[in-house]
């Protein structure tokens, strides 16, 4: 993945200048803004969405942003480490070779019917619901659309949720409910400890020439509140404890993700990861086994709450 240009966060606005440089020069190839800790939209280099005039004009670093000239490269990248990706809508139709600046369009008239745009709370389904055209069945469920979309266990991008889904089971965590993908931290024990789940593999969906290294993201972020639609000014890590699953299983002829036994879980209270000198944006496995030994599935809920009680000011 030598190809990826990774610009990070930057307030001074020299990251400005330096993407503004590459997507100058790039204008046929593809960046990844990363809006949350586990989100991202991929754009065109000349999508004129993040565009202004020059590069003083805006800091087009507000968020990280990582560029290649192969999309492929790109989504691989970012799977790689378990952000989901999803397409800028429209700016990948479009036949221009030269970027664009934006300009100021005037709005619409709202129409006069009352529009709902609040947060959509999710109900939990049971997979039954039929697809179907205004109230005629079509014969498929939703059943099928989850076995079609979410089969491959050891996808990175499922792996993580199913990471931490296992997480929750083993620390008591109901899972009654759906998923918020879009939270600042994955999970929330019992104890009101809040809890980040970072997954890792040795083996990956596609041919390996070699077992991957293992390396977890650890990367800072700010809190995005789908109510109101604002990002928090704080860029910090949001959760009080880590968690890090590692599918430890190396044989990809009896691979198992379902399986616990295949599973590896380290148990790090935010506070260690903080006050490394070393990289703030991954941890390898070899520093995650110099700060803690492996916590079996069965003891992760005394794991998390012994992390918890080693916080600053904890009770």
């Amino acid at each position: 993945m030598s190809d990826i240009i990774e610009f990070e966060r930057d307030v001074n606005g020299k990251g400005s200048a330096e993407f503004w440089s590459w997507i100058q020069g790039n204008p046929q190839g593809y960046f990844l803004n990363i809006i949350s800790p586990r989100h991202g939209m991929i754009h065109r280099g000349d999508c004129s969405h993040m565009k202004f005039p020059d590069p003083d004009a805006a800091n087009f670093v507000l968020h990280e942003k990582w560029c290649a000239k192969d999309r492929e490269t790109l989504e691989e990248y970012a799977a790689a480490r378990q952000i989901t990706s999803r397409e800028c809508s429209s700016c990948f139709d479009i036949t221009r070779s030269t970027p664009v600046a934006i300009k100021a369009v005037a709005r619409k008239p709202m129409s006069s019917a009352v529009e709902y745009l609040g947060a959509i709370t999710a109900s939990r389904r049971t997979g039954s619901e039929p697809f179907h055209r205004s109230g005629t069945p079509l014969g498929v469920d939703l059943l099928d659309f989850w076995g079609w979309d979410v089969s491959d266990l050891v996808s990175n991008a499922t792996r993580g949720i199913l990471a931490e889904y296992i997480v929750a089971r083993g620390l008591g965590i109901s899972t009654a409910g759906v998923r918020n993908e879009w939270a600042a931290y994955d999970l929330t024990s019992p104890d009101g400890v809040k809890i980040e789940v970072k997954s890792s593999a040795y083996v990956q969906a596609w041919f390996q020439s070699r077992l991957s290294a293992i390396t977890f993201s650890t990367r800072l972020s700010r809190a995005w509140d789908p109510e109101t639609n604002v990002m928090s000014l704080d860029v910090k890590r949001q959760a009080d404890v880590y968690v890090f699953a590692l599918l430890a299983h190396r044989d990809k002829r009896t691979v198992d993700p379902l399986d616990i036994d295949q599973w590896k879980f380290y148990v790090v209270p935010t506070w260690k990861l903080n006050a490394r000198t070393r990289s703030q944006h991954s941890v390898t496995l070899k520093s995650l086994e110099a700060m803690c030994a492996a916590t079996p599935f069965e003891e992760l809920s005394k794991a998390v709450s012994n992390a918890a009680k080693s916080l600053p000011n904890a009770p």
